[in-house]
């Protein structure tokens, strides 16, 4: 019974009941015109849960997501955390090919997605072979052959779904190129995605008080450096549908923005924005460059201006990171930080043997965020995790302190 309630203990679907009953009043969610506090959302996230369990969605179950930035989509991530079923985030993007590809392969039992993709929807459901388990739910309007999902909703309860999850369940399959070019779905269980919650919160020094704003696509394992963290803490988290510089800028001086995280395009898009004025973002406490190198020229800029927030990350979705934080971000502005605490790295040559300083090697990593493997694709996964390793298949060098 101890080691159930420890296991237990580490699973992401608690965090939003403790908020509600902890910090009920405070801010969670922003998104557009919509303000919902914790005990809000949290029974938003219920219902939508318990909606989801009576179209036979329970622990092991997997729920897939063709949807923009929306409200429904991050519900989605803490309903299927409440449930132990695995959220398969996709992306609107892609055609109708990739989409047959990606949902045979992780199987949902749900499909949500919007009335404006139908066309491209009718296209993908005659081609899944698994179609007669699936059940097709539209977020938006009243289509024939899908489900509602307001009516869905209604019928449902606010009340706290009671399911056994336990931290080795999966919380999220991810879908990416990775380290081999075909596309795989990676699997993050509970433990992973509560040491991305707990560790980053610390690395970019965030609190309940922290309010976080993204305005990139929360489809992308990127965006999970700070929303779980957010979460994690108890803060406010702000959703943009889709990245506008001004817009950004806006909120930022509207809400007091503490936290964000951009790419370089993105920060580059800032800086080069008539009307930027680095008094506007000055609520900011962390800027974090992500998904490609900063030119230099554009990181000294940002530095200058807008001094001690910037922080940098290098990364793989299968479960290696360094950090450069705000501490080194001139001192060490070539280069991308250091591993976190309980990480290890290593720069290794053709022969699996360490390189000198200076030398350029292959960056193998491990840590607490290390995949449980792809889906479906044991073969992939023994040759991406070597003996714990995670071998990125990117090269680089540590400088003489170490860092990479």
């Amino acid at each position: 019974m101890d080691t159930l309630i420890a296991t237990n203990s580490l699973t992401l679907g608690r965090l939003l009941a403790r908020h509600a009953r902890y910090r009920p009043s405070h801010t969670a969610v922003v998104i557009g015109n919509q303000r919902l506090t914790y005990l809000q959302f949290n029974d938003f996230v219920n219902r939508w849960a318990n909606a989801l369990a009576a179209l036979g969605v329970g622990r092991g179950d997997r729920v897939a997501t063709i949807l923009p930035n929306s409200l429904e989509l991050l519900a989605t991530y803490w309903a299927c955390a409440k449930l132990g079923a695995a959220a398969v985030p996709l992306s609107p993007l892609l055609l109708a090919a990739g989409f047959i590809s990606l949902l045979n392969d992780a199987k949902p039992r749900v499909i949500l997605s919007t009335k404006t993709l139908c066309g491209i929807l009718n296209e993908v459901r005659p081609q899944l072979a698994y179609r007669p388990a699936v059940t097709w739910v539209l977020i938006d309007g009243e289509v024939p052959e899908y489900s509602s999902y307001a009516s869905l909703c209604a019928a449902a309860s606010v009340t706290e779904p009671i399911n056994e999850v336990e931290a080795g369940d999966l919380m999220t399959i991810m879908y990416t190129s990775g380290t081999t070019g075909l596309p795989k779905g990676i699997m993050h269980t509970h433990f992973i995605r509560a040491m991305y919650a707990g560790l980053m919160s610390a690395s970019w020094r965030m609190s309940p008080e922290s309010i976080v704003l993204q305005t990139g696509a929360i489809v992308f394992n990127g965006a999970m450096l700070t929303l779980l963290p957010a979460f994690y803490c108890g803060a406010t988290y702000i959703l943009h549908k889709q990245f506008e510089a001004q817009a950004m800028i806006d909120t930022i001086a509207a809400e007091k923005v503490t936290h964000i995280m951009m790419v370089p395009s993105q920060i580059i898009a800032m800086l080069n924005l008539p009307t930027f004025n680095p008094d506007k973002v000055k609520s900011l406490e962390m800027i974090l460059s992500l998904g490609a190198p900063l030119h230099k020229a554009h990181k000294e800029h940002l530095n200058r201006v807008l001094p001690n927030r910037f922080y940098e990350i290098y990364g793989v979705t299968e479960g290696f990171i360094t950090l450069l934080d705000r501490a080194d971000a001139v001192r060490k502005a070539g280069s991308v930080g250091v591993p976190p605490p309980f990480y290890d790295m290593r720069i290794v040559d053709e022969e699996g043997r360490d390189c000198a300083p200076g030398q350029v090697g292959e960056i193998v990593g491990r840590g607490p965020i290390t995949m449980a493997g792809y889906v479906n694709r044991d073969d992939l996964t023994v040759q991406t995790i070597r003996n714990g390793w995670v071998h990125t298949g990117d090269l680089g060098h540590l400088d003489e302190e170490g860092y990479l």
